[in-house]
């Protein structure tokens, strides 16, 4: 059931707030917010966590997806927690030492509302990193400015790593790509021997006609190893993604493109 803003109270807000806290570091974690909590006509999804598989993933934005797939991509981040929930009465705090208003809810201008990260970090050792995403003419409103220096004004009291990400960074092509090929990243144990194959199969398809389409390339590949195109391009996914194949990132991942053009060679 979604949260219900317009009849939001303290003592409701601190329920959630409490549901929030106990699930972290649980296999059963919940945002502070969820994706049927937000309404929204921009893009909202729950996608899979790249450690975590089965917990979904609550992105509010397309930008807060992009950001996922950079975080998802850091091997150096061991675990994330979206739309982290910072206590209120810190906020409060930080926003009257700072001189600015802190965030109240549309509904109800009396009650200050939770303030979140969009991702808070867990990087090898014990080093922790928020991050910030918004839309690039967000970036320097005042308004988006002092909400900002509140979350960075937290994560700096509790030695907590802050950086701002805005869409002009994160929908560039590079990024985007790895969010084409996200949810083929693990291939299941059982066909790692076949992947492996196909793999060998597609090298040597890709060796003998760069200037075929990668489709094409994909597709002959398969048929020797005996399997369907759909599955191929999941393992070509797969590959990419552990760099065993590697190409040029710039460029958008289109299969139409010859081996060539997209700069695909075999990692080995």
């Amino acid at each position: 059931m979604a949260k219900g803003f317009h009849r939001v109270s303290l003592e409701l807000q601190e329920k959630w707030y409490k549901k929030h806290v106990d699930s972290i570091g649980t296999e059963f974690y919940e945002p502070m917010w969820r994706v049927e909590d937000i309404q929204s006509r921009g893009i909202k999804a729950k996608i899979k966590h790249f450690k975590d598989f089965d917990r979904a993933v609550h992105v509010l934005s397309q930008n807060e997806l992009l950001m996922f797939m950079l975080i998802a991509w850091n091997k150096n981040i061991v675990q994330s927690y979206e739309q982290f929930a910072l206590p209120l009465d810190e906020t409060l705090v930080i926003a009257e030492k700072l001189g600015v208003k802190h965030p109240v809810y549309p509904q109800n201008k009396k009650i200050p509302v939770q303030q979140t990260l969009d991702f808070y970090c867990h990087l090898e050792g014990f080093e922790r990193l928020g991050y910030a995403v918004k839309q690039q003419d967000e970036v320097f409103k005042t308004r988006t400015l002092e909400k900002l220096a509140i979350q960075e004004a937290w994560c700096a009291i509790n030695n907590c790593g802050f950086e701002l990400v805005s869409s002009e960074e994160l929908k560039r092509n590079s990024v985007m790509n790895l969010e084409r090929i996200y949810r083929n990243r693990d291939v299941p144990i059982y066909l790692m021997s076949l992947c492996s194959a196909w793999y060998e199969n597609f090298c040597s398809v890709l060796s003998n006609d760069r200037h075929e389409r990668v489709a094409n390339i994909i597709e002959e590949s398969a048929d020797l190893t005996g399997l369907g195109y759909e599955q191929a391009v999941q393992f070509f996914h797969h590959c990419l993604w552990h760099l065993k194949i590697t190409f040029n990132w710039e460029l958008p991942l289109l299969l139409e493109q010859t081996g060539e053009q997209l700069g695909v060679f075999p990692n080995v």
